[in-house]
């Protein structure tokens, strides 16, 4: 078991990366793998290139700075959240006016169906008379705002309620204060975290001046049903002293992702950013600028941009081979103006080292446990499906699942997870959105959202084996007596994972067509076509629609019943 600490320390010794400023080797040497989005250009000047935002020379700094590129991780972190430029800091990118829009802001339904199983959690959980409920990345707070006024009239639970938003962004904390109605909650507050807080108090964590870029906002009451919401800038900054329900609704496909592709002599190389900005002579020589020596990636096989479900209408590949040709065609043309490229590392890197063979490991394992009860329903042999040759790997994703495994476990409660996915891990699934529409990764960063599809069956083991650590762990402590042998004998249960499920089959579960039709009794015909359409886009199953493509997962406290939705999928096993 790793953790995101561990991953940081192994990448403090950047020996082998510094050795990417001299040679690093085109993937067209490598075997041809379709799933890369790369450069095709070969050594134009910056002549004819896209605009540059003030993000990209920041980037164009920190590869010169550090003597060669970066990882995809720390591309996508720089992109999403820099103070300055990042574009999640500073503006609002959801909804129609924005670049994409999630399923909170498609219907109320959603949020109020989260609620919905929220109470029911509670309920198993004992009916607790205090309750965390944590939502992370809440973006305008839309889901929260319809989780808290759906579930006011369940008077016990709203009382129960404490409110945490891990929230980042300085412009999204202003935009959840107003969603959900806050004022500055009383300086006499009985809460042990806010006691002296007011609405810019001190509760998230953060020192004085961290405070004021986050905008200020800390802790607050929101009307919608008295509940005290707080904000942290992290997940580790939240209270964890009593049972708590953790929301992370497209939180996990913002996370930065690493991408490694197997090399037959040097073993598994790691895809990186460089710049891709060069000299004329350069180009004729055949070498590049001092701090951009890495020869630009070619690809002889492009494929098509890879698009989340229910943002944008999904790109069907073509089998025409001449419209295949026009697309491949195109996609060079727009990588010829792009100012950064992707390259591989000319050896293994720390993250590829620590990372992709735990991940193996797990899949091998996961692939053999599937292969027997394949054997076991179909009485035939399986054989075992080829180990990858490219592989994504989200290790700040996974690095969540194991804080709120560990948590769950010593504390108490649940949580639940949705997010565009599947249930096996993907060569690269990282995804740019600008106004609704697929554009290339690398492509004026800082003004697209980037995105990587969500490895279920990573953030099931992450959670697992951090739970059975922490319950290790615990039972060490405990000496070699009675409680150490039953801590010890489950510690491989410390925690239950349920799922993942689709969308659809969730929220039908909890009722959504009922709802709907409850709705739409005391609505106008032109409100009636608006939650139907909401409903659909909802549950769609069709290819790319949300309620396939979107998968729920839960994380529950040992011993708790299936929660809702999730029980068809537990007979399964």
């Amino acid at each position: 078991m790793f953790g995101l600490a561990t991953l940081r320390r192994a990448l403090r010794h950047r020996q082998k990366l510094q050795q990417c400023a001299a040679s690093c080797w085109p993937l067209q040497q490598q075997q041809q793998h379709a799933g890369f989005h790369t450069s095709s250009s070969s050594g134009s000047s910056t002549t004819g290139k896209e605009p540059e935002t003030p993000l990209l020379q920041t980037i164009k700094q920190r590869i010169m700075i550090r003597g060669g590129p970066l990882s995809v991780a720390d591309y996508m972190q720089e992109v999403l959240t820099n103070p300055s430029s990042g574009y999640y800091m500073k503006r609002d990118v959801f909804g129609s006016a924005g670049d994409f829009t999630t399923s909170p802001e498609i219907s109320q339904m959603f949020g109020e169906m989260l609620g919905i199983w929220c109470v029911l959690l509670w309920q198993q959980l004992g009916q607790p008379r205090q309750l965390s409920l944590v939502e992370l990345g809440p973006g305008r707070g839309t889901l929260m705002a319809d989780l808290l006024r759906g579930t006011a009239a369940f008077t016990p639970f709203a009382q129960a309620l404490q409110v945490h938003l891990v929230e980042v962004s300085p412009f999204m904390r202003q935009q959840q204060w107003d969603k959900l109605q806050c004022s500055e909650a009383p300086s006499s507050s009985s809460s042990s975290s806010s006691s002296s807080a007011g609405a810019r108090g001190s509760s998230s964590g953060l020192d004085a001046s961290q405070q004021q870029q986050a905008g200020g906002f800390s802790s607050g009451v929101s009307a919608l049903n008295g509940a005290e919401v707080h904000w942290h800038a992290s997940l580790d900054a939240v209270p964890s002293s009593g049972p708590a329900i953790y929301i992370a609704h497209e939180f996990l496909d913002a996370l930065p992702v690493h991408q490694f592709v197997k090399d037959a002599r040097r073993g598994w190389l790691e895809v990186m950013v460089d710049t891709a900005d060069e000299q004329p002579d350069d180009a004729q020589n055949g070498s590049s600028s001092s701090h951009t020596a890495i020869p630009l990636v070619q690809q002889q096989q492009q494929t098509q941009l890879i698009l989340p479900p229910g943002h944008i209408q999904q790109q069907q590949a073509s089998t025409d081979s001449t419209q295949q040709q026009q697309q491949q065609q195109q996609q060079q043309q727009q990588e010829q103006g792009m100012h950064l490229r992707f390259v591989l590392s000319p050896s293994p890197t720390p993250a590829s080292q620590l990372l992709v063979p735990r991940r193996l490991a797990a899949l091998q394992q996961q692939q053999q446990q599937q292969q027997q009860q394949q054997q076991q329903q179909q009485q035939q042999q399986q054989q075992q499906e080829p180990v990858p040759d490219a592989i994504e790997v989200g290790a700040h994703a996974m690095a969540v699942c194991e804080t709120l495994a560990r948590r769950i476990a010593a504390t108490g409660g649940a949580a639940l997870l949705i997010d565009y996915g599947r249930n096996e891990p993907y060569a690269n699934s990282l995804t740019a959105i600008r106004a609704h529409a697929g554009v290339h990764p690398l492509s004026q960063p800082g003004s697209a959202d980037l995105s990587a599809w969500v490895d279920f069956s990573a953030m099931r083991m992450a959670a697992e084996e951090a739970a059975a650590a922490e319950q290790a762990t615990a039972a060490a402590a405990a000496g070699n007596g009675a409680a150490a042998a039953a801590l010890a004998t489950t510690a491989a249960a410390a925690v239950d994972v349920h799922g993942p499920v689709p969308q659809a089959d969730l929220l039908h579960s909890l009722g959504i067509q009922h709802r709907l039709e409850a709705l739409a009794q005391s609505a106008t015909p032109k409100q009636a076509k608006a939650l139907l359409s909401g409903y659909q886009r909802l549950v769609d199953t069709a290819p790319g629609g949300m309620g396939g493509a979107y998968l729920a997962m839960a994380i529950t406290q040992k011993g708790l019943a299936v929660p809702v939705g999730f029980e068809e999928q537990q007979q399964q096993e």
